[in-house]
C-alpha cells in the first residue's frame, strides 16, 4: 500500500505541476491577456463567433496542446508574513459555493436542467458570493474515444454570463467515492483489477498503481487544463482540486 500510496502522489504532483507549466493552463496564441474578470469579458462562445477550440483539436477531439503557452493566473503570495493565494495579482478571499450540473442533468430533462443550472448560478451571484465550484467529470468530456468539451463550455459559459469566478472539482478515479472503473475500462487484461483478499468486497476495483490508469488521468486533466487555456479568455479559473476524500 505504500508504494500504491507513494506511486499516487508523485504521479498527481505530476499532474499538478501540469497545471502551471505544460500543456493546460498555458496563453493560447489568440488569448486577450490576463485580463480583468469583469463582465465585458466572456468566452467566443457567448459572443456568437467560432469556437476557439476548433484550430486546436486534432485526432479524436484532443486538444493539441503544443500551440500553448503556460500562464499562471493563480499563485501563493506571502503579504506580511503570511501566505495568501493571489488570482489574477489581486488577494482572493475563497468565497465559493458549489453547483453540480451533472446532478440536475441525471435527473431532469436536459431543457430544464438548464434553465434550473441558469437561474441557480444568477442567484449564487445576487447572493454576493463571487466564486462557483463546477463539478467536471471525467465522462463530460471523454467517451473512451473520443473528447468532446460542449459541457465544459455550457457550464463555463454559464458562470461567464453571471460574472463569476471558477473552481473545479475533477471527477475522475478518487473523488467523494465515485471511484471504480471508467465505462470504456472493461478488458482486464488492459485495466486490471487490485488483488483483494477480502470477501466482503465483490466489486471489482482499479489496480490505480499500474501505469496505465495514471497516464490516462494526467491526459485527461491535460486536455481539461487545455480547454482552460484556450477558452477562459479572461481567466476566471483560481483552481482545480484533483483529489477530495479520496477512497
Amino acid at each position: 500500500m505504500k508504494v500504491y500510496s507513494l506511486k499516487r502522489i508523485l504521479a498527481f504532483g505530476l499532474a499538478a505541476l501540469m497545471l502551471l507549466a505544460v500543456a493546460g493552463c498555458g496563453k493560447s496564441e489568440n488569448s486577450s491577456g490576463s485580463g480583468s474578470g469583469g463582465k465585458e469579458a466572456s468566452s467566443s462562445g457567448q459572443q456568437g463567433s467560432a469556437d476557439p477550440l476548433s484550430e486546436y483539436i486534432g485526432e479524436n477531439g484532443k486538444i493539441d496542446t503544443s500551440k500553448l503557452t503556460p500562464y499562471k493566473a493563480a499563485e501563493v503570495a506571502t503579504v506580511n508574513g503570511r501566505n495568501i493565494i493571489k488570482h489574477n495579482g489581486k488577494p482572493y478571499l475563497y468565497n465559493a459555493l458549489h453547483f453540480r450540473y451533472k446532478g440536475l442533468e441525471s435527473g431532469l430533462a436536459t431543457p430544464i436542467a438548464k434553465k434550473m443550472f441558469e437561474e441557480g448560478m444568477q442567484k449564487i451571484k445576487e447572493s454576493g458570493v463571487d466564486t462557483v465550484i463546477l463539478y467536471i467529470y471525467w465522462e463530460d468530456m471523454y467517451d473512451g474515444k473520443t473528447y468532446n468539451f460542449d459541457n465544459l463550455k455550457y457550464q463555463y459559459d454559464v458562470a461567464i454570463k453571471n460574472d463569476l469566478k471558477i473552481q473545479i472539482n475533477w471527477f475522475g478515479y478518487d473523488n467523494c467515492g465515485y471511484g471504480g472503473f471508467r465505462k470504456w475500462q472493461k478488458m482486464r487484461s488492459k485495466y486490471p483489477a487490485l488483488e483483494v483478499d477480502d470477501p466482503d468486497i465483490t466489486e471489482e476495483i482499479p489496480d490505480l498503481s499500474k501505469q496505465i490508469f495514471i497516464d490516462e488521468e494526467i491526459e485527461a486533466i491535460q486536455q481539461l487544463c487545455a480547454f482552460i487555456n484556450i477558452y477562459d479568455k479572461d481567466r476566471r479559473t483560481v483552481a482545480i482540486q484533483l483529489e477530495n476524500e479520496p477512497d
